[in-house]
């Protein structure tokens, strides 16, 4: 199914996902994460800039917004559901994470 996600979604998704997990499922989030990942070509359109000290990351609040379209399957927006499902019951959620929680909460 096609799902919109912006630059912020796809910086905290990866952080939202199990680092350990079943063989099937790391290979589900391997492949999701590499579908969402973001391009160096990217980083202008998305208004992103790495801190060359630190290698921080910082961005243009509104360039950030821009959403981009992606395939994801069932078995990988499933994935990120349960992930969100944990978070919440183990009160993980945060202010930098929600609005990709609340997104994620709202896929088929």
């Amino acid at each position: 199914m096609k799902f919109k996600l912006n630059g912020m979604d796809r910086l905290v998704i990866p952080k939202l996902l199990p680092e350990k997990g079943a063989m099937l499922e790391q290979i589900t989030i391997k492949e999701l994460l590499e579908i969402i990942k973001i391009k160096t070509e990217e980083f202008d359109e998305l208004g992103l800039m790495e801190n060359k000290v630190n290698g921080q990351l910082s961005w243009d609040p509104e360039k950030i917004k821009v959403e981009k379209e992606f395939d994801l399957s069932k078995s990988q927006t499933s994935i990120m559901k349960d992930a969100v499902e944990k978070m919440d019951k183990d009160k993980e959620i945060n202010q930098f994470n929600l609005e990709t929680c609340q997104r994620i909460k709202k896929m088929r």
